[in-house]
């Protein structure tokens, strides 16, 4: 079964059985995933080979995120016509630093799954009668079977020593770190095989090589880069990272739902004979989850129940059953939880009357506890009693509970919706507390909230807000152009009339026509700019 998991995705698995002798041991692997710091920010891309040494991870396996802050001052040109420009040791340092945090969103921080490494340990310290002991190690023939260093030199582009040592401090790395397993993209397939010969020459039993996908981004076309602004950023904000996932092209959600879930293939053919909008609100909902709240442990059926639970039902009902029951001692211990509260709601109630301090709100709340208390007490009896109660009527009855504590004070009724909303929400056997993955998924479930709030054309509650002094205004108005650059949606009043004149600037939902509109600003306006900038602002008093 581990081994199914860890071919998941997987282009060049080299080999398959070296993997399955290696895992037969069961000794703890040692996985080996280099990375030159060139760039601070990570994306979707990187996460497709993050999530592989996290599954070595849940497997009980080492992942070894080795920094190349030695090798990055070489420059790899590993897919590329040209060597990649090298860095110093302090930039590609400096680097690491942002790097290393991004991959905490993915990867377990545990000192038995995790270490962290610096290829500077042992490369900057290297002798030259070590290098050149390396170097002999393996041929220049053999080097130059690089796809891209043979590109090169059949079109006569020159070639530096340095670069063809790159290989070579790679595999070296392996050979320091006595590595069992070492991830890469396609890309990275020459490099990580001379691992496999250098290791032999220094006696140790060589790694197995595996090798997944380049992401294809955002555009459809070409692998997702920063540079290419097709990318889907680790750090990006829920409500952004949402909604760029409903971008996703069709043709590539099979693709990111294989390198980015952990949902099986034929599910993943069930989600995808439905409708492509609901196919990217899961794909959106499960990897947004994921990357962006750390009681998210796998992006999988389980949480797409939490989070999507009509959605599941709809398209997993009859394969797995209607969610709701499965976790029925959960559900008793919430209910029983619920009855403790509203009691002790109803407490607080009559000591707040010793004080004077009861009134028709009060009076009327304790009416209503009065009255839920009987029903939540029968429902923990009917959950304790009737073993074979059907899933949906336990999501009935839940509703039922929800329209009883409905009409509380608002205070109140923000907290027993929410112990409903913990009932309905409990249905992970993997947590423990409800109340917990809710706080998780928070970000999440706002981030659905607003994409579909402004998909739909509407304007979302939390915007940016800005006053815009009075000294702006010419005769009790001001121009829509210096409007929009108050509101931080164009740098200058040039850019604020070309993005008018491409019609991409709303005033209160309307389109703006005219770049010369003066607006009075008695009230607060909202400015849109494409379709997820916002900006309220307001005259300063």
């Amino acid at each position: 079964m581990s081994l199914e998991i860890l071919k998941r995705g997987v282009v060049d698995l080299i080999s398959e059985e070296n993997l399955k002798e290696k895992l037969e041991r069961g000794i703890p692997l040692r996985i080996k995933l280099g990375a030159d710091p060139t760039r601070p920010d990570l994306h979707l891309g990187h996460a497709v080979i993050l999530r592989k040494m996290r599954q070595f991870q849940d497997l009980g396996h080492k992942v070894i995120m080795l920094i190349g802050d030695f090798t990055a001052m070489i420059g790899d040109p590993s897919g590329k016509n040209k060597t990649r420009p090298p860095l110093s040791l302090e930039q590609a340092r400096a680097n690491a630093q942002s790097y290393l945090e991004q991959c905490k969103l993915i990867l377990r921080q545990e000192s038995e799954v995790l270490e962290i490494r610096w290829n500077s340990e042992w490369l900057e310290t290297m002798g030259f009668k070590e290098v050149i002991e390396l170097s002999a190690k393996y041929t220049v023939a053999r080097i130059l079977e690089r796809d891209d260093f043979s590109k090169r030199l059949k079109a006569g582009v020159s070639i530096s020593v340095h670069e063809m040592l790159y290989p070579l401090a790679q595999a070296f790395d392996s050979v320091a770190l006595e590595a069992d397993v070492e991830l890469g993209g396609t890309d990275q397939l020459f490099n990580l095989l001379v691992g496999r010969d250098i290791q032999r020459e220094y006696g140790q039993e060589a790694q197995v090589v595996m090798t997944l996908p380049l992401l294809v981004g955002l555009d459809g076309v070409e692998k997702m880069s920063k540079s290419l602004d097709n990318y889907i950023g680790l750090t990006d904000s829920p409500e952004v990272m949402y909604a760029k996932l409903m971008k996703v092209p069709d043709t590539l959600l099979s693709n990111y739902f294989t390198l980015l879930t952990d949902l099986p293939e034929d599910d993943i053919a069930l989600i995808l004979a439905g409708h492509p909008v609901t196919a990217h609100r899961i794909l959106a909902t499960l990897i947004t989850s994921f990357v962006q709240n750390s009681e998210v442990n796998k992006p999988n059926l389980s949480t797409l129940k939490v989070l999507m639970n009509e959605v599941y039902n709809a398209i997993f009902g009859l394969k797995y059953g209607v969610s709701g029951r499965d976790l029925t001692d959960t559900l008793i211990q919430r209910v029983d939880e619920a009855v403790d509260l509203l009691g002790k709601i109803g407490r607080i109630i009559e000591i707040s009357r010793l004080f004077g301090l009861n009134g028709e709100d009060e009076e009327r709340v304790k009416t209503y506890i009065d009255s839920a208390l009987p029903n939540l007490a029968l429902f923990s009896h009917d959950l304790k009693n009737a073993l074979v109660m059907d899933n949906a009527e336990v999501l009935k009855r839940l509703n039922e509970i929800e329209g009883v504590v409905g009409s509380l004070k608002p205070t109140l009724d923000d907290l027993a919706r929410e112990v409903v909303r913990e009932l309905q929400a409990s249905l992970d056997p993997s947590k423990t507390s409800a109340t917990l993955l809710l706080e998780a998924f928070s970000s999440v479930q706002n981030a659905q909230q607003r994409y579909q709030s402004v998909a739909g054309g509407g304007i979302p509650d939390d915007l940016p807000e800005f006053e815009v002094p009075e000294g702006e205004f010419l005769e009790g108005k001001i121009s829509i152009s210096k409007l929009a650059v108050w509101g931080k949606l164009a740098s200058s009043n040039g850019e604020a009339k070309k993005l008018i004149q491409n019609r991409g600037l709303k005033l209160d939902g309307v389109t703006v026509e005219d770049p010369m509109t003066m607006v009075s600003l008695e009230g607060s306006v909202v400015l849109q700019k494409g379709k997820d900038k916002f900006a309220r602002l307001t005259r300063e008093n």
